[in-house]
């Protein structure tokens, strides 16, 4: 450890620097407000679109944009707050393994490492064998009925983290309506999947990236639908003033229209327009 000085436990330099693992960024497919449908005139049905190859295209796109955009985020603050660790505290080694402090993650366990190696001395000192005592402790039944009761608690946290969770999917998700709908899905192994390899990521972020393409999917065709309903409703007054539209396609919602300039950059706003009618089968 340099100059064989001890580091302090510096709980202001933790608040500065925040948790060690920021919570993943993740697109929202459900922050705007769900476009209002109204229902078809009595006698008439619709057919159900099918999805094109090119609609498949254009909704596998988006989200490869937004789950790398998320990950990009992600790792940038995790690098930020280790890079800041491992400067504050350059020289500095774990006192058992020796190796330096170049996260906030090597931080944590050289403190750890320093505190077990101080105790274990001071016992020493004072003639006490130091894994005689680890193991009585160890055996002892208020420690065991302790581990167990941090070990309860910590299933209760998982438990209601799991039910936040799913109230939450119920919310953004109209196609399911209990907890035993989600656990259902076909894909739903992917969605725990995606958390296995994520790190930090919660269990209703991933329901959102895992199932981004058929929620958006559902948001487009509730919003073609309410236009196709608002141009029918508008019909009878074109015909009263004798107009007649040559351009047939639709305006990009406002609500949507930053998520596609955000996916196509490189887009013009005709070309944009083009592209998100081709997608809702305009």
């Amino acid at each position: 450890m340099k100059n064989t000085e001890a580091m302090e436990l510096n709980l202001q330099f933790f608040a500065e620097e925040g948790s060690a693992e920021p919570e993943a960024a993740t697109p929202d497919v459900t922050s705007e407000a769900e476009p209002e449908v109204e229902t078809e005139e009595e006698g008439e049905e619709s057919a159900p679109a099918e999805q094109t190859a090119e609609q498949n295209h254009i909704f596998a796109e988006i989200r490869r944009r937004a789950e790398a955009d998320a990950k990009k985020k992600y790792e940038a603050q995790i690098a930020d707050i280790d890079r800041r660790y491992a400067e504050r505290f350059k020289g500095y080694t774990n006192p058992e393994t020796g190796k330096p402090i170049q996260s906030a993650a090597d931080y944590a366990e050289a403190l750890a490492a320093q505190e077990r190696v101080q105790t274990r001395s001071k016992m020493q000192e004072a003639g006490i064998d130091p894994d005689m005592l680890d193991r009585a402790i160890a055996n002892s039944p208020i420690v065991r009925h302790a581990e167990e009761v941090e070990r309860q608690n910590q299933q209760y946290q998982v438990q209601a983290m799991i039910e936040e969770d799913m109230k939450a999917i119920i919310d953004f998700d109209p196609t399911v309506g209990s907890a035993n709908d989600v656990y259902a899905q076909s894909n739903f192994d992917d969605v725990m999947a995606y958390c296995r390899n994520h790190p930090g990521i919660r269990l209703s972020e991933a329901y959102k990236l895992v199932n981004f393409e058929r929620l958006a999917e559902a948001r487009l065709k509730a919003g073609q639908q309410a236009a196709i309903n608002q141009a029918k409703s508008k019909d009878h007054l074109k015909v009263a003033n004798g107009t007649n539209d040559t351009d047939k396609s639709e305006d990009i919602p406002a609500d949507k229209l930053a998520m596609w300039q955000k996916a196509f950059p490189d887009k013009k706003p005709k070309e944009l327009r083009a592209l998100y009618n081709k997608a809702i089968g305009g």
